[in-house]
């Protein structure tokens, strides 16, 4: 196959790539068309998919999906104050604006909601992601290697999860790709405009993911810039000095200009948290500008999150072809700036092993060069048989449809089958919680009024403060969220308050959720509450568990005499309840929760050292609120002190016994390298809710991390009976095809 091997003199093959032939059918126009007829089919079966899946979205897809709104408001409003809102480090959440301001034309043209701006921006994400990689292929090789690795690029399952959640692992790697199309293109930075547009790609992605996508570039930026200085593309005389002067350092100039001038700002921030963070100098609490990147995860266990990534056909057809690559490579057979494929490869897989985050949605990048190089290594096994390519291609094809229809709509394949080729199907499902019902609701009410909070019990199953918070957002801007574990400050002190009070079965409560489920309940069955002196009853809606969920508006502040009647009459609940009573509380730890709240929110907003000292001046006030402790411990785990963090999470254990205190308090032992502490921490959270599915996951984790396999297979398939949300399942299978790999 003439058009992979590379040209007889050495400096030409190093020079440039091999020409792109192709066959007489298979033009370049052509395999364009099929490339847009299969991205608009892909994305067909995307938007029939969000129509169809009706669950509020996840944690971190939430917490995007507000910082999209944000950025809305921002630009439709803009003001000078509002570039700081746009790359700094907002409520504790990196705005990621690299991936949510694309959103914003299409909120501007097609209206706010969730399913639109998933399915446009990582639509948009999809075709960058997938014409790229054609473009890398047709450059390099020829269009029948850049059409098949495209075309296995969108079949991808951990691509098809990704371009159906609004997170930007997906975007991040599509613009890497974009880049990396770019620097073939500028001949080893020879061509200034393809140089600009390259760094202007990173910088970008950067804003998406502030380091992996640095990662992800290492190897072909290195590649490029090293080729700049050793290839003579001038004259055989010029010196290492003069190719200095003339291509590596105008071309590294041009390549940063936008790097800058678009991400500048932010790693001038927090660029030293950033490489603290990477060296081991501060504690993975500071890590939230960094964007997770402290796993530490080792070689064995990146290789195995890896693997469980992908079916094992598709690991075996990687690995083969890398080999091929590789041999190919040696031989001279290939064109040497295609190599930047395997520079692609390598050195994000050593980083990443050795240093970061493993989670199969950051190692979506490394997919274009593995697709790529599978791709070549089908056309050139083949090369002396048409028909022998045509039928690899098609084979290759097969299987990755194939893992596309079982992962996306039907299951063609009976699920033992599936489950060899880790091939994990993801339908559509039904919302658990009607939260932007509840939310629309408030957000009438709200209308005419000063801006209320919104106090959630914690008998509320499957809801995560970031998607409540996403509801408000859109549509209710000015409701604040407070969520309370404690039943007495949720009915005190919101503005509206929204109680789950489920059915009560004969069978006593044993988790906190049922617990305060069957308290509340009970509470407001009382026609004559002192409750109601200060609440009206504004709506109820039925939940899918045949449980209740209902609102009240606060009419008027209890004073503290109600405060102490309704906590009385909690306790007489309680009592005839046989449930343990409500631990007394101090009238000035109402007074003080402002300030908890205060330094709440500045914890939130990574603003840890002034939300140090607001802790400390509570604990010492009422060393008995349990919020204030975990905040200062938090607070102190974020600045490095482990030590200290520990200490104060010890103490909010005692004071609230929950399963969340102890689910918090075994995260910081287990992420100061307390290992055997954590577990224990995780076990008393467990028993004290055994139907928290985080607690199971997280503890699995643990066994996992200390080789208690037979522990952590058992914790993992409890998270998977437990998980009707969806949130946890996917990495939790993955997690079990490393453990059980056959």
């Amino acid at each position: 196959m003439t058009s992979i091997h590379a040209p007889t003199d050495q400096t030409a093959t190093a020079a440039r790539p091999a020409p792109a032939v192709t066959s007489s059918w298979l033009t370049q126009r052509r395999a364009l068309a099929l490339l847009a007829v299969a991205l608009g089919l892909i994305l067909l079966g995307n938007a029939l998919w969000l129509r169809q899946d009706k669950t509020p979205p996840g944690w971190e897809a939430a917490r995007y999906l507000t910082s999209s709104l944000e950025a809305f408001d921002l630009i439709r409003r803009p003001a000078l104050a509002s570039l700081g809102g746009l790359i700094f480090v907002r409520n504790g959440v990196q705005p990621a604006s690299g991936f949510v301001l694309p959103t914003v034309p299409f909120y501007w043209l097609f209206g706010v909601s969730e399913d639109g701006a998933t399915w446009w921006t990582q639509g948009l994400a999809l075709a960058l992601l997938l014409f790229s990689v054609y473009g890398i292929g047709r450059r390099l090789f020829d269009v029948r290697v850049g059409l098949l690795a495209a075309l296995l690029i969108g079949l991808n399952p951990e691509v098809i999860r990704l371009s159906r959640l609004y997170v930007p692992e997906l975007a991040a790697a599509a613009v890497v790709s974009v880049m990396v199309y770019f620097l073939i293109r500028s001949e080893f930075l020879q061509r200034r405009g393809a140089v600009l547009l390259a760094g202007a790609a990173l910088g970008l992605a950067m804003l998406q993911r502030p380091l992996l996508p640095l990662l992800f570039a290492a190897g072909p930026l290195v590649f490029v810039f090293i080729g700049s200085l050793t290839v003579g593309l001038r004259a055989d005389s010029e010196t290492s000095a003069q190719r200095l002067k003339r291509r590596f350092l105008p071309g590294l100039l041009l390549f940063g200009l936008p790097l800058v001038l678009s991400a500048g700002l932010y790693y001038a921030r927090y660029g030293r948290a950033m490489a603290g963070s990477l060296f081991g100098q501060q504690a993975a609490g500071t890590a939230a500008p960094v964007g997770n990147l402290l796993s530490g995860s080792p070689l064995l266990a990146f290789v195995a999150t890896l693997n469980a990534s992908l079916s094992w056909a598709f690991q075996l057809l990687f690995l083969a072809g890398v080999i091929v690559y590789i041999g190919a490579l040696i031989r001279r057979r290939v064109a040497a700036p295609s190599a930047i494929l395997l520079a692609w490869v390598g050195v994000p897989f050593l980083a990443l092993a050795l240093a970061s985050d493993s989670s199969p949605g950051s190692l979506v990048a490394l997919y274009p060069p593995l697709a790529l190089l599978l791709a070549f290594a089908v056309f050139f096994v083949f090369q002396r048989s048409r028909a022998a390519q045509l039928v690899a291609s098609g084979a290759v094809m097969a299987l990755a449809l194939l893992t596309a229809w079982q992962v996306s709509w039907g299951q063609p394949l009976p699920q033992a089958w599936a489950s060899r080729l880790a091939i994990h199907a993801s339908p559509p499902s039904q919302e658990s919680w009607p939260g932007a019902a509840i939310i629309r609701t408030l957000g009438r009410l709200n209308d005419a009024q000063q801006p209320a909070a919104l106090s959630v019990a914690a008998a509320l199953p499957n809801l995560a403060e970031p998607t409540l918070a996403y509801y408000a957002r859109r549509t209710a801007p000015n409701l604040s969220l407070v969520r309370q574990t404690d039943p007495l400050p949720t009915l005190l002190e919101a503005d509206f308050v929204i109680l789950k009070t489920g059915a009560t079965s004969a069978a006593p409560p044993s988790t906190v959720a049922e617990k305060n489920a069957a308290l509340v309940s009970a509470f407001l069955q009382q026609a004559d509450a002192s409750f109601f002196a200060n609440h009206r009853y504004v709506g109820r809606f039925a939940t899918p568990d045949g449980g209740e969920a209902i609102i009240y508006q606060r009419t008027a502040t209890p004073s503290a005499e109600q405060v102490q009647a309704i906590m009385a009459e909690l306790n007489t609940v309680a009592a005839a309840l046989g449930q343990a009573p409500i631990a007394s509380t101090d009238i000035d730890r109402t007074m003080l929760r402002g300030q908890v709240e205060r330094g709440k929110q500045l914890f939130a907003e990574g603003r840890y050292q002034e939300a140090l000292p607001i802790f400390q001046q509570v604990v010492a006030a009422n060393p008995a609120i349990a919020d204030a402790r975990q905040g200062l411990g938090r607070t102190l785990f974020a600045l490095g002190d482990c030590d200290g963090a520990v200490e104060q999470q010890g103490q909010a254990v005692q004071l609230l016994p929950i399963n969340g205190t102890f689910t918090v308090f075994g995260d910081m032992l287990r992420e100061c390298g307390r290992v055997d502490e954590a577990i224990a921490a995780y076990q008393r959270a467990v028993e004290l809710d055994p139907q928290d599915v985080r607690t199971h996951f997280v503890l699995a984790q643990a066994y996992m991390a200390q080789g208690r396999t037979e522990e952590a297979i058992r914790e993992f398939n409890t998270t998977l009976e437990l998980d009707k949300s969806g949130e946890f399942t996917d990495r939790t299978r993955r997690f079990l095809q490393q453990l059980q790999p056959s």
